[in-house]
C-alpha cells in the first residue's frame, strides 16, 4: 500500500500518498477501496496502541459514509479516535481526509475485538507469526483492479490465494481492509449496469466480518442487487472461501445514489 503510521501522544495517523496502483481503473483519483483498507488499518492500529492491554484488533464490522471525492492526485490521511472499550470490544470513529487540501472525504466507525483472536485464542495459543515471502513489487501495476488481482469467473470474483494481504500474521488471515475492498469492488458492475451515464455518488459502504478469511485459500464473492430505484441502489456482497457459499466469512452493503436526480 505504501501508507505511514504514526502514533504518539495517544494520537495515531496514517498518510497514504497517492500512488498509481491504487487509483480507480481509467483515472487518477485513489480507489473508494484503498480507502476502506486504510480505514481498517488505522482504527485497528489505534485500538492496538491505545487500550489498556495492547495486543490484536480483529475487525468485527466497519462502516464509511462518503462525504466527497478526492481529486486526482491526492493523498488521503486517516485519524481514528477510541469511543468505547467494554466486554472486550472497542468501538472507534475516523476521520478520512484529502492530504492536500484537509477536506473530508469519509467518516468511518467500526467494531473490534481486543486482545484476542477469533475463537477466543490469544497470541500464546496461535504461535509465531507466519514466516511470509517478500511483498510483490507494485511498480508495474496500472491501478487499483491490477493490485487486488481478481479473477472473474461465472459472474463471480476471485481473489487468489497471497502473502501480500496478511493482516493477523498470527492466523494467517486475509487484511480486514482487503476483503472489504474486494466486497465493493464486486459491487461495481452491477452498480454502474444500473446508472448507466448518470454520476454516482457513493452514501455508504457497511460490512461484517462473520469468520477469518484464510490466506491459504481463494476468497469468492458473489454480489447481487438487494434494491433499485430511479435515485437509489444498493448492493449486497457475500464472501466464501472452500466452496461454502451458504456460510459467507463476510457480507457486505453498498449504497450509491445517481448525482443527477
Amino acid at each position: 500500500m505504501g501508507f505511514s503510521v504514526t502514533h504518539c501522544d495517544h494520537i495515531t495517523r496514517l498518510e497514504q500518498p497517492w500512488r498509481p496502483h491504487l487509483c480507480e481503473p481509467g483515472s487518477r483519483r485513489l480507489d473508494c477501496g484503498a480507502l476502506i483498507i486504510a480505514a481498517d488499518h488505522a482504527m485497528g492500529h489505534h485500538i492496538s496502541r491505545s487500550t489498556p492491554t495492547p495486543g490484536a484488533a480483529t475487525t468485527l464490522n466497519l462502516r464509511l459514509d462518503w462525504h466527497a471525492d478526492l481529486s486526482p492526485y491526492a493523498g488521503l490521511s486517516v485519524v481514528p479516535r477510541v469511543v468505547l472499550l467494554h466486554a472486550g470490544v472497542a468501538t472507534a470513529t475516523a476521520d478520512i481526509r484529502a492530504l492536500d487540501d484537509g477536506g473530508l472525504v469519509a467518516t468511518a466507525t467500526g467494531a473490534f475485538l481486543v486482545g484476542r483472536f477469533p475463537g477466543n485464542r490469544t497470541s500464546a495459543d496461535v504461535g509465531a507469526p507466519l514466516d511470509l515471502p517478500p511483498v510483490r513489487s507494485t511498480a508495474d501495476l496500472p491501478d487499483f483492479a491490477a493490485f487486488l488481482g481478481c479473477v472473474t469467473e461465472e459472474e463471480r470474483l476471485h481473489l487468489p490465494p497471497s502473502p501480500d494481504f496478511v493482516g493477523m500474521r498470527h492466523v494467517g488471515a486475509f487484511h480486514g481492509g482487503i476483503s472489504g475492498a474486494l466486497a465493493e469492488y464486486a459491487t461495481r458492475p452491477l452498480i454502474d449496469a444500473w446508472r448507466g451515464d448518470s454520476p454516482l455518488r457513493r452514501v455508504s459502504f457497511e460490512i461484517r466480518y462473520l469468520k477469518p478469511c484464510f490466506v491459504s485459500d481463494a476468497l469468492t464473492c458473489r454480489a447481487a442487487i438487494l434494491r433499485q430505484g430511479r435515485t437509489m441502489c444498493v448492493a449486497a456482497t457475500d464472501l466464501w472461501q472452500r466452496g461454502a457459499p451458504d456460510a459467507p466469512n463476510v457480507t457486505a452493503v453498498s449504497t450509491c445514489v445517481r448525482a443527477d436526480t
